[in-house]
Protein backbone atom coordinates (compact mmCIF):
# COMPACT_ATOMS: atom_id res chain seq x y z
CA UNK A 1 0.00 0.00 0.00
CA UNK A 2 1.49 3.96 -1.08
CA UNK A 3 -0.47 6.59 -0.47
CA UNK A 4 1.00 10.19 -1.50
CA UNK A 5 -0.57 13.77 -0.27
CA UNK A 6 -0.38 17.18 -2.03
CA UNK A 7 -2.13 20.22 -1.64
CA UNK A 8 -5.02 20.00 -4.39
CA UNK A 9 -4.09 23.00 -6.37
CA UNK A 10 -1.26 20.94 -7.75
CA UNK A 11 2.21 22.20 -6.36
CA UNK A 12 3.15 21.86 -2.70
CA UNK A 13 2.54 24.87 -0.76
CA UNK A 14 1.52 24.25 3.02
CA UNK A 15 2.59 27.51 4.27
CA UNK A 16 -0.71 29.36 2.29
CA UNK A 17 -3.26 27.25 4.42
CA UNK A 18 -1.07 27.51 7.34
CA UNK A 19 -1.26 31.19 7.36
CA UNK A 20 -4.61 31.27 6.69
CA UNK A 21 -5.64 29.24 9.30
CA UNK A 22 -3.77 30.86 12.11
CA UNK A 23 -4.30 34.84 11.07
CA UNK A 24 -8.41 33.99 11.47
CA UNK A 25 -10.60 33.34 14.06
CA UNK A 26 -13.16 31.13 11.73
CA UNK A 27 -12.66 27.66 10.63
CA UNK A 28 -11.32 27.35 7.48
CA UNK A 29 -10.48 24.67 5.11
CA UNK A 30 -7.50 23.21 3.95
CA UNK A 31 -7.65 21.18 0.58
CA UNK A 32 -5.68 18.12 -0.48
CA UNK A 33 -5.31 15.40 -2.71
CA UNK A 34 -4.30 11.63 -2.10
CA UNK A 35 -3.11 9.17 -4.30
CA UNK A 36 -3.72 5.75 -2.80
CA UNK A 37 -2.30 2.43 -4.75
CA UNK A 38 -2.92 -1.22 -2.56
CA UNK A 39 -5.95 -3.88 -2.19
CA UNK A 40 -8.96 -2.67 -2.85
CA UNK A 41 -10.01 -3.72 1.21
CA UNK A 42 -7.29 -1.76 2.38
CA UNK A 43 -8.59 1.26 0.72
CA UNK A 44 -12.38 0.59 2.25
CA UNK A 45 -10.61 0.62 5.46
CA UNK A 46 -8.99 4.04 4.62
CA UNK A 47 -11.96 5.52 3.79
CA UNK A 48 -13.96 3.85 6.89
CA UNK A 49 -11.53 5.36 9.12
CA UNK A 50 -12.01 8.98 7.58
CA UNK A 51 -15.77 8.43 7.96
CA UNK A 52 -15.29 7.45 11.78
CA UNK A 53 -13.59 11.02 12.38
CA UNK A 54 -16.97 12.21 13.20
CA UNK A 55 -20.46 11.49 14.11
CA UNK A 56 -23.91 12.99 13.41
CA UNK A 57 -26.37 12.40 16.39
CA UNK A 58 -29.11 14.23 15.71
CA UNK A 59 -28.08 18.12 15.30
CA UNK A 60 -24.82 17.79 16.72
CA UNK A 61 -21.74 16.66 15.37
CA UNK A 62 -18.72 14.60 17.08
CA UNK A 63 -15.18 14.71 16.04
CA UNK A 64 -12.51 12.67 17.04
CA UNK A 65 -9.40 13.08 15.05
CA UNK A 66 -9.28 15.98 12.05
CA UNK A 67 -12.53 16.89 10.71
CA UNK A 68 -12.12 15.83 7.12
CA UNK A 69 -14.78 15.88 3.54
CA UNK A 70 -13.69 13.63 0.23
CA UNK A 71 -14.83 15.93 -2.16
CA UNK A 72 -14.05 13.89 -4.90
CA UNK A 73 -12.89 10.01 -5.76
CA UNK A 74 -11.37 8.10 -8.89
CA UNK A 75 -10.98 4.35 -9.23
CA UNK A 76 -8.48 2.69 -11.35
CA UNK A 77 -6.58 -0.69 -11.78
CA UNK A 78 -3.42 -0.54 -9.77
CA UNK A 79 -0.17 -1.47 -11.45
CA UNK A 80 -0.31 -4.86 -10.87
CA UNK A 81 -4.28 -5.31 -11.61
CA UNK A 82 -6.84 -6.26 -9.86
CA UNK A 83 -7.74 -6.90 -7.01
CA UNK A 84 -4.99 -3.68 -6.26
CA UNK A 85 -6.19 -0.48 -7.07
CA UNK A 86 -5.45 2.96 -7.81
CA UNK A 87 -7.49 6.03 -5.70
CA UNK A 88 -7.24 9.34 -6.02
CA UNK A 89 -9.03 11.06 -3.70
CA UNK A 90 -9.89 15.09 -3.33
CA UNK A 91 -10.44 16.07 0.23
CA UNK A 92 -10.45 18.95 2.54
CA UNK A 93 -9.33 19.42 6.13
CA UNK A 94 -10.65 21.84 8.25
CA UNK A 95 -8.42 23.88 10.56
CA UNK A 96 -9.63 26.44 13.37
CA UNK A 97 -6.99 28.60 14.64
CA UNK A 98 -6.45 29.12 18.68
CA UNK A 99 -6.51 32.23 20.26
CA UNK A 100 -3.68 33.90 21.65
CA UNK A 101 -4.15 33.24 25.25
CA UNK A 102 -6.19 30.58 26.39
CA UNK A 103 -8.77 32.07 29.19
CA UNK A 104 -8.07 30.69 32.75
CA UNK A 105 -4.42 29.36 31.85
CA UNK A 106 -1.70 30.04 34.21
CA UNK A 107 0.65 32.79 33.28
CA UNK A 108 4.08 31.51 32.29
CA UNK A 109 7.07 31.38 34.04
CA UNK A 110 10.68 30.54 33.73
CA UNK A 111 12.21 28.35 35.75
CA UNK A 112 15.41 29.91 37.58
CA UNK A 113 18.33 28.87 36.34
CA UNK A 114 21.58 27.96 38.75
CA UNK A 115 24.89 28.94 38.31
CA UNK A 116 27.11 26.31 38.82
CA UNK A 117 29.45 26.48 41.59
CA UNK A 118 33.43 25.62 41.16
CA UNK A 119 34.54 22.73 42.63
CA UNK A 120 36.65 23.31 45.64
CA UNK A 121 40.15 23.21 45.18
CA UNK A 122 42.90 20.77 47.42
CA UNK A 123 46.02 22.30 47.72
CA UNK A 124 49.03 20.12 49.73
Amino acid sequence: MSAQTKPAGGTPDASAGETTAATTTAITSVPFSLTFEGSFFKMHKLLRSVGRFSRLKGQRVFISGRLLTIDGLKLSPGRAGFPRVKAEIIARAYVAALPAALPDAPAATTAPTSTPQPDSQVTK
